[in-house]
């Protein structure tokens, strides 16, 4: 994901997701930057994508916890208590464990009749 979302009209509607942009200052990986620190990085900007589109959709209480989890991950890896590859991990699994979820939503949506 890139950094050109950092300006992204969802950051003035959405504090918590604006202040996580605005501390992570938007930066690129620096030389030396191991890659366990620029997956870390890369994979807060997914999770930031992922919880603003998931706050564009129609609520459902499955899309609302999910969203509610993708914050605490945030949260958890901003502040420092979900680092390195245990980050990376997590993320991977709560990514893949998202994406079945919404498939199959969507899936249910394209062969339910109207």
């Amino acid at each position: 994901m890139s950094n050109a979302r950092a300006d992204s009209p969802g950051d003035d509607s959405d504090p918590f997701l604006a202040e996580i942009r605005r501390l992570r200052g938007g930066r690129e990986a620096k030389e030396g930057e191991d890659w366990v620190e620029r997956a870390v990085d890369l994979k807060v900007d997914q999770l930031l994508d992922l919880s603003e589109c998931l706050r564009s959709l129609d609520p459902s209480q499955e899309l609302i916890d999910i969203r509610n989890e993708c914050d605490e991950i945030l949260e958890e890896m901003v502040t420092g208590r979900l680092v390195g590859e245990a980050a990376v991990g997590r993320t991977d699994a709560f990514l893949c464990k998202t994406a079945s979820v919404i498939m199959e939503r969507l899936l249910g949506e394209i062969e339910e009749p109207e």
